[in-house]
This record gives C-alpha cells, structure tokens and sequence, in this order.
C-alpha cells in the first residue's frame, strides 16, 4: 500500500468522522468544519496526483537499468524458471545488493550477444 493512498484514505475518514459526529450531535453540522475538512481533502488528493505526475514525468527519462526475474523472461521470450537457470549457469549476472535478484541491463545484453 502506498503510503499516499494511506493518508487519503485517512483524510476521507476524518471528513466522514466529522459529518458523522456532526449529525449525531445535533442533526446538522457547521458548514465551516465540513467545508474547511472538505477543502483539506481536496487539497491533499491534487498534491498527490501532482506528486505521481512529477514522479512518472521524471521516471519516463531514465534508462532501466535493472529488471526482475519475471520482466527479464518476458524480454526474452521464456519462462522464469529457464532464467533461473541461466543465472545459475553464470550466464546471466544478478545485482546481489537486494534480497530479490535483479538482472543488469548489459548482463541481458551480453547474453543475446554471446547466444547468438
């Protein structure tokens, strides 16, 4: 879960909250509370699609330079058990900084290059 998705989801409950509290009190709620708790949304929701726009403008320029087990068999046309056993073969190179192995760009490289 997005930590983004979590706080919009926390705000839309503190709105919710306050109408709900405001009503059972005494069957109305301040127009001021509902309006500056609506207008808290609202603002919360247009930074974080300005946030995601920013982050997928910025993250469509770079180059990948690492790829999963799964995205590295798709590029290659097989299965992930045949790139499993590639890596354990010495022929295709993992990142070992992370638990979960990521395959360089020139290891997938080098490999169409030597194969073919």
């Amino acid at each position: 879960m997005k930590k983004t998705d979590k706080r919009l989801r926390e705000a839309h409950a503190k709105l919710e909250a306050l109408v709900a509290a405001a009503e059972s009190e005494n069957g109305e709620f301040s127009a001021w509370e509902f309006a500056a708790a609506y207008d808290a949304v609202e603002a919360l929701e247009a930074k974080i699609m300005k946030k995601e726009a920013d982050h997928t403008k910025f993250h469509s320029y770079l180059p990948k330079l690492l790829y999963s087990i799964p995205e590295t068999a798709h590029m290659l046309s097989m299965d992930d058990k045949s790139v499993r056993r590639l890596l354990e073969r010495g022929l295709l190179k993992s990142s070992k900084a992370l638990r979960t192995k990521l395959i360089t760009r020139e290891s997938i490289e080098n490999f169409i290059k030597t194969s073919t």
